[in-house]
């Protein structure tokens, strides 16, 4: 426990610990040290994302190629790198933001050892050492008060409660909590990870990533197809060897231009890049995602928990009003609190907000003034002329649980304000007490200051169809009637958390009926969330504490507030730096953007893989060559699903993301690679019908291919604008460029018109293909 050195406490010496019973402590393992990271090392995180079935299935086929030295078809490992590249980054960059977590900022404890104060490293702390408090200092051990001088401690980032505590010999200090005011000593009961703040915080340094169901799916789809790529690839190759005549070389380039067209090498590399671009955009915004996956829970989130101080309020008070008594004139009564306020010299919440409102000071000559204490729950003064004023609790300063003011008092309390009274008497007041005769002047009444823009945020999410919980430490009345003032939807449903019940099905059904939980501790706030999440919702948590972490890490999404403690910070999946929630809208807004275009683009890869999947099959059984070579996959690549996709996945999309990523791309994609693969084993079928050489057959494959490939990104960008037009175009005028400039390198004869005729017939029917099969596709679906 840190503390600065001061006076010893009055009472009998304390001599602490002597040096031989520090040392046996020591060698028992009683020292106040934290807990092993539970992160991979670097090295683990390098060989996780280098050493994959999907790499090494690209490396092997990388190397078969290199070895025809047709060097032009290598290009797709380029994609391969720098996507390993970034998920390397991304996680390294994770681990050393979890690494950094630490609830105990203090560096330097004072203990008595020997009978002497002195300053040790608080990691130097043993078990029954007795420690020095002071205002200011930090808690870092768990203990027990020995001493107490008016000894408070603020243990809101640990338990949620914003007011401070009084602490009296006997009670027990928590470790992360504050020393506000007052002086005291305390015996350390409890050191490193059995201490209260460490015992919350070890789930949190456990490694968490954010789930992604984009990323999930994308590796589900790509973890199937590297499992099919080896004996699909085998087979067209011996088909290819065997049974077509062709050379090695040829066999391996044609088998590696099927194996290629399956892998939709750039989807993930795109997702990655949507993802970080996403985080560019939100850092301009304050806002520091630490996880890609961070943006797209978010996006998907339908409960988001807030917590009220620091979250929708400032955690400052503010005078909303001045209720003058029984005809006391209201003027009288502003000077005698600015006066009373300005005599005690007190700097806590409520004087501050007090002093900020009543500015104007009578300039009354002070005699004696009395200090707020949390012991009284009053501050007054006495003055020349104008007697003894006292303001503070109601309930401490009146005697009559009758009185008229004192209900008065009790029914601003229940609409959740915060009272303070003040009373009069021509009696002088001291610290051992008030005067039996105190007439009340007048109430004041302070509420939380909101943020000025959580009105916004709320409408926000109301608006899109994210229901909101607040989960505080506080008062539920008081945290209820912060609600109200923002117009929350059904703020009036607000329960003790001590009333919650513990059989989880009753949990559930609370955790879906009550908008507001007050005094609710940290273990409460992890199974509200567990709740929430088990009905079937996405949930994400904001918060600041320590008493945040274990919500923090069971919510889908994770939001700390840059003000608050490194534990939370480590925690969350998203710190907003200026510790405004209201900057929310614009992260959800950020990853809708993000989900919704990568759903638009991902089935252009998955066209790709489909058609390759069904062509590779189709050849293995006719033994025929395969029509393709790599270089084509590059360029049919290129201009129908790589070069468009990248301006498609940045393209502004807000609307409300849906479920079923998975299905919803297989419904588009399917079609167009059915669509790709019936056209170009119609034309293999129809060779000799056609009258058309192998070379105008290849021709002919290439651009159906193209062709069709291009309608599929008609359909994927509706509904159309002039943009997408431009891009659309630009992709056609592209392809039909490479085909005439670069025939030579693209191993094409010249386009002639019996090829142009035999590609017409397929790319006019194309179209209403799709959509049939779109419409037998949905219909199985639904059945």
């Amino acid at each position: 426990m840190e503390a600065t050195s001061g006076d010893r406490m009055n009472g009998p010496a304390i001599t602490g610990l002597t040096s031989a019973q520090v040392q046996e402590r020591v060698e028992k393992g009683l020292v106040n040290t934290a807990a092993a990271r539970n992160t991979k090392t670097v090295g683990q995180i390098i060989a996780s994302n280098i050493f994959t079935l999907f790499n090494l299935v690209n490396f092997i086929i990388f190397l078969l190629i290199l070895a025809t030295g047709k060097l032009a078809n290598t290009l797709f490992m380029g994609v391969i790198i720098t996507n390993t590249l970034i998920g390397i980054i991304q996680e390294i960059r994770a681990k050393r933001t979890i690494d950094k977590l630490a609830i105990i900022s203090a560096v330097q404890a004072c203990v008595i050892r020997d009978g002497a104060q002195r300053q040790i490293p608080v990691d130097q702390v043993v078990q029954d050492d007795v420690c020095v408090l002071a205002a200011g200092s930090q808690v870092s051990s768990d203990g027990e008060v020995l001493e107490s001088h008016e000894l408070e401690a603020d243990e809101s980032l640990l338990t949620g409660e914003s007011e401070p505590q009084v602490k009296h010999p006997g009670d027990k200090l928590l470790s992360g909590s504050f020393i506000v005011a007052g002086k005291g000593t305390a015996k350390v009961l409890n050191v490193g990870q059995n201490n209260y703040a460490q015992q919350i915080t070890a789930e949190a340094k456990r490694y968490k990533r954010a789930h992604s169901q984009i990323l999930t799916t994308l590796n589900r789809v790509i973890k199937f197809i590297s499992i099919i790529i080896a004996p699909v690839g085998l087979l067209l190759f011996a088909s290819q060897y065997f049974r077509s005549g062709a050379s090695w070389q040829e066999a391996i380039v044609g088998s590696s231009a099927g194996i290629i067209g399956m892998i939709p090498e750039g989807l993930v590399l795109l997702t990655s890049i949507a993802f970080a671009v996403g985080i560019v955009k939100l850092a301009m915004r304050k806002t520091v995602v630490q996880e890609l996956a961070g943006i797209e829970v978010l996006a998907r989130t339908n409960v988001l928990c807030l917590d009220k101080t620091g979250t929708l309020t400032k955690g400052t008070l503010e005078v909303s009003e001045l209720v003058a008594l029984d005809g006391f004139p209201a003027e009288d009564a502003a000077l005698a609190v600015a006066a009373a306020v300005r005599a005690s010299g007190d700097t806590n919440s409520t004087a501050l907000a007090l002093s900020s409102f009543f500015k104007n000071d009578p300039g009354w000559q002070c005699i004696k003034s009395v200090p707020f204490s949390s012991a009284r729950k009053w501050s007054g003064a006495v003055f020349a002329a104008q007697g003894s004023w006292v303001i503070g609790a109601p309930e401490f300063i009146l005697q009559d649980s009758g009185n008229s003011a004192l209900k008065l008092a009790q029914g601003y309390a229940e609409q959740g304000c915060r009272v303070i009274l003040l009373a009069h008497c021509a009696e002088e007041i001291s610290t051992d007490g008030l005067p039996q005769r105190l007439t009340p002047k007048a109430l004041v009444l302070l509420n939380d200051t909101i943020r000025p823009e959580a009105q916004a945020a709320l409408e926000y999410f109301a608006a899109n169809d994210v229901t909101i919980k607040i989960i505080s430490g506080d008062n539920p009345a008081t945290v209820a009637a912060v609600g109200r003032r923002l117009n929350l939807k059904n703020a009036d449903r607000y329960i003790d958390a001590s009333k919650l019940p513990d059989d989880p099905a009753e949990l559930a059904k609370a955790a879906d009926w009550y908008t507001v939980f007050g005094r609710v501790t940290p273990q409460q706030k992890k199974k509200l969330v567990a709740a929430l999440k088990a009905a079937g919702n996405t949930v994400a948590m904001t918060g600041d504490g320590v008493n945040d972490v274990l919500a923090l890490r069971e919510a889908d999404c994770g939001i700390a507030m840059a003000s608050g403690s490194e534990a939370a910070k480590g925690t969350a999946h998203i710190v907003l730096l200026e510790s405004d929630f209201t900057a929310l809208p614009e992260v959800v807004a950020e990853g809708r953007q993000v989900i919704n275009n990568i759903e638009r683009v991902a089935c252009l890869y998955l066209v790709k893989t489909t058609f390759s999947v069904l062509l590779s099959l189709f050849f293995i059984i006719t033994g025929w060559t395969y029509p393709f070579f790599p270089i084509h996959q590059t360029l049919i690549g290129a201009v129908s699903i790589g070069i468009p996709s990248f301006f498609l996945a940045l393209e502004k999309n807000t609307k409300r993301v849906g479920q079923g990523f998975l299905s919803k791309v297989i419904l588009t994609a399917l079609p167009g690679g059915i669509t790709v693969a019936i056209s170009i084993m119609a034309l293999q079928l129809l060779q000799p019908v056609l009258g058309i050489t192998a070379e105008q057959l290849r021709l002919a494959g290439v651009l159906t291919t193209g062709i069709i490939g291009l309608l599929v990104l008609l359909r994927v960008s509706s509904p159309f604008n002039w943009r997408r037009a431009a891009l659309l175009a630009s992709m056609a005028a592209l392809f039909a460029g490479a085909i005439g400039l670069f025939s030579g390198i693209l191993e094409l004869p010249p386009i002639d018109m019996r090829t142009l005729l035999v590609t017409l017939v397929p790319a006019v029917l194309a179209l209403p293909l799709m959509a049939g099969l779109a419409k037998v596709l949905s219909y199985v679906k639904k059945a």
